[in-house]
């Protein structure tokens, strides 16, 4: 009798534990339809559509959309979006080669800057303060629109360190099993290049202020992903476990607290702290095809094929 009670007593105690866990964990979902490019910082969501050159603002706690932004000339489709971390700024590269800043409170836009590459832009970000938006092949002052910065690479960048001083990009970026990763140090153009395998699927491929992670061995139970030092080529100084499961892709945090891998598979998506390796979260998702982090880090949005989850991390 007394082995039940306590049971049953124990039942109880944990029972609000694991409801305040799930509380936890909030998750908006906002109906944008189908997006090829989404950015998101505090209560803005920016997306952008296929062949369209609208992009549209939605606000994340009323789940609407509040306004739709157009440039005042003919510049192409939307291709890429970037919030700054206070959401006063919005950055859209469009496919005739132009880079566009737009003012997030009026809608109005502020400067056009046509791009050094005009084609095969895969990155657009701000950095941390809002004062630069950093392309696949340059960075730009967001005040005068010059660029400060010409990056060398021979292929577009696909990933950046949240410190700007890493490049990467991969060449033969389409359906072959194997590909070349490059890492260029943003500050001396120093390249150095490491054969991967390539996923179709997904982008296994960022970089972190410490070191560039793949996912080198998709289907070895014991782990999924590596962190590489800079400029020690075989130097592993992180492992990131994902046992049994498939990742697809990989993004970090822009704070470089952590990584977030997607795993479509099994629906998942999971968290790791960079310096531990040791897993956060896990977060599971109905349809799971890109994920984003927030600019400080706090939200993850996971867009699937007609909505954006946004998740509040623990």
């Amino acid at each position: 009798m007394k082995k039940y009670m306590c049971a049953g007593l124990l039942a109880l105690l944990v029972a609000p534990i694991h409801a305040m866990e799930k509380e936890e964990e909030e998750v908006t979902t906002i109906q944008t339809g189908p997006v090829t490019s989404y950015a998101l910082s505090s209560e803005t969501l920016a997306t952008s559509k296929k062949a369209a050159k609208i992009v549209a603002l939605w606000n994340t706690k009323s789940k609407k959309k509040v306004k739709e932004i157009k440039p005042s000339e003919t510049v192409g489709n939307a291709t890429q979006v970037a919030l700054t971390s206070n959401s006063e700024k919005l950055a859209v590269a469009y496919d005739q080669g132009f880079l566009v800043l737009f003012d997030v409170e009026t809608g109005k836009e502020i400067r056009k800057i046509a791009m050094q590459q005009q084609d095969c832009n895969k990155y657009l970000s701000f950095n941390t303060d809002g004062t630069s938006v950093l392309t696949s092949w340059a960075q730009y002052d967001t005040q005068t629109g010059k660029i400060e910065t010409t990056f060398s690479n021979e292929n577009p960048l696909v990933s950046i360190s949240p410190d700007g001083k890493w490049g990467g990009a991969i060449e033969s970026y389409n359906y072959k099993p194997i590909c070349t990763y490059e890492i260029y140090n943003l500050n001396t153009y120093e390249k150095f290049t490491f054969e991967g395998q390539n996923n179709i699927h997904g982008l296994p491929f960022t970089l972190t202020n410490q070191g560039w992670a793949n996912v080198s061995q998709q289907y070895d139970p014991a782990y999924q992903a590596q962190l590489y030092e800079y400029e020690a080529k075989q130097t592993v100084i992180q492992r990131f476990t994902a046992p049994n499961m498939s990742i697809d892709a990989l993004t970090r945090d822009p704070q470089n607290k952590c990584i977030a891998g997607l795993i479509k598979k099994n629906k998942k998506i999971m968290i790791w702290d960079i310096k531990s390796g040791n897993p956060t979260q896990t977060i599971e998702s109905e349809d799971p095809l890109m994920i984003k982090f927030c600019g400080d880090g706090a939200q993850l949005a996971i867009a699937s094929a007609n909505s954006i989850e946004v998740v509040d991390l623990k």
